[in-house]
């Protein structure tokens, strides 16, 4: 007979690394959304009027306002939207620093799909001569909302 003994210390170790296996999706997606919350924080400055942080679905129109006065006003400001993904989480975010130009963040949890392990987030700054920002109901009776942005070179 063969004994499959195995001692607790090879078992934790491998619970373990079945846990940091299944994790490990999870700890990249939310280290990733806090490289893109502080990125948006460094590009605005610490001066900056935060316009607010627009969940996915909720009405944006208060942040557009805000947006659109700094924007006007020439002040550092940062606002950031939650935007409705297929299978990624997805968000833009809008930022001037005092003397630097409007940029427009842009953050991809999945950009390849459906992929768990292999793929990397997508990050992306424009700075902008003329930025559009509009948002839209998805549905006429649905109170949900999406945003849609336009950066503009010269």
């Amino acid at each position: 007979m063969l004994d499959v003994t195995v001692s607790r210390k090879r078992l934790a170790w491998l619970v373990l690394a079945v846990l940091l296996i299944a994790a490990y999706p999870y700890a990249f997606k939310l280290g990733s959304e806090a490289w893109f919350v502080s990125r948006v924080d460094a590009v605005a400055g610490s001066d900056a009027t935060n316009c607010g942080h627009i969940k996915r679905g909720t009405d944006p129109s208060q942040a557009l306002t805000c947006l659109s006065e700094l924007i006007t006003i020439k002040r550092p400001f940062k606002v950031a939207f939650d935007v409705q993904g297929v299978d990624s989480q997805i968000a833009l975010a809008v930022a001037k620093s005092a003397n630097g130009p409007v940029t427009l963040l842009r953050y991809d949890s999945n950009p390849g799909g459906s992929c768990l392990y292999l793929c990397s987030p997508l990050f992306a700054e424009e700075p902008c001569y003329r930025l559009t920002v509009r948002a839209e109901r998805v549905a006429p009776a649905v109170p949900l909302w999406n945003v849609h942005a336009t950066c503009e070179r010269r």
